[in-house]
C-alpha cells in the first residue's frame, strides 16, 4: 500500500494516494519491506557510416547507445537523460597502438644471449667442467 509523501518527486508511473482526512498517523506494515529497484540502462553497439547517421539515430529516454564508424575511425556515445532530453554526443577516436615495450640498457637481445651462452659452454668444456 502506498502512502502519500509530500517530499517525493513526481513520477507519472507511480500511483500515490492523497492524504486521508483522518487524524490517525498511518503505520507501515511490519511484515514486508519494500526495496527500491535500481534503474538499469542498456548499452548496445550500432555500426554507422557517417556523422549524419549518428545524429539521426534515435535514443530512448535514459539510455546510452554506442555508435561505431570504422570508416571514420571513431566511435560515438549518444545518450539522453531520463526526461528524454538529448545529451551532447561524445566523440572518441581509435587508432592501432604499437607495442611499446621498451628495453633499458641492461637488457640484451636473444642473439647476444645465445652467443654468450656458447662462449660460456666452450670455456666450461676447456676447464673440464659440466655444461
Amino acid at each position: 500500500m502506498a502512502y502519500y509523501n509530500p517530499y517525493q518527486t513526481y513520477n507519472p508511473y507511480t500511483v500515490t494516494t492523497p492524504p486521508s482526512s483522518s487524524t490517525s498517523v498511518p503505520q507501515m506494515p511490519s511484515s514486508s519491506m519494500t526495496v527500491p529497484q535500481m534503474q538499469t540502462s542498456s548499452l548496445m553497439a550500432i555500426f554507422v557510416d557517417n556523422f549524419t547517421e549518428v545524429n539521426d539515430y534515435p535514443v530512448a529516454a535514459g539510455n546510452t547507445v554506442l555508435l561505431i564508424s570504422f570508416k571514420l575511425g571513431k566511435f560515438y556515445l549518444k545518450s539522453t537523460g531520463t526526461n528524454g532530453v538529448p545529451q551532447p554526443i561524445r566523440v572518441f577516436g581509435f587508432t592501432e597502438e604499437e607495442n611499446k615495450i621498451g628495453y633499458d640498457s641492461d637488457s640484451v637481445s636473444r642473439a647476444e644471449f645465445n652467443a654468450l651462452k656458447d662462449k660460456l659452454s666452450k670455456l666450461l668444456k676447456e676447464l673440464g667442467g659440466d655444461s
